[in-house]
């Protein structure tokens, strides 16, 4: 996925220091948003009943590590976005 946004936003490839970079982030965002979410479901012991997805949707696991890997990659995105290779134009 990283390798795939630097085109997108940027026009042009990723570096290697980029993609090892990235990976850093998103590992240590990863650990933090997950020690947060299981925390969060140590307190909030209750339990929520699981419906069918509607017809159309695909079902997202809902699990800490899930949603901790998504706030990862939301904040790297976030980030990308606000480098000024992306504002400004050449």
């Amino acid at each position: 996925m990283i390798e795939a946004a630097y085109p997108l936003l940027y026009a042009r490839d990723v570096t290697e220091p980029e993609i090892a970079a990235g990976l850093e982030f998103l590992e240590e965002r990863r650990a933090a948003f997950l020690a947060e979410e299981l925390e969060a479901d140590g307190e909030a012991e209750e339990e929520v009943e699981e419906g069918e997805p509607a017809e159309g949707e695909h079902a997202e696991p809902d699990t800490p590590e899930h949603r901790a890997s998504m706030q990862a990659w939301i904040q790297y995105a976030r980030a990308l976005f606000s480098v000024a290779e992306f504002r400004f134009v050449d």
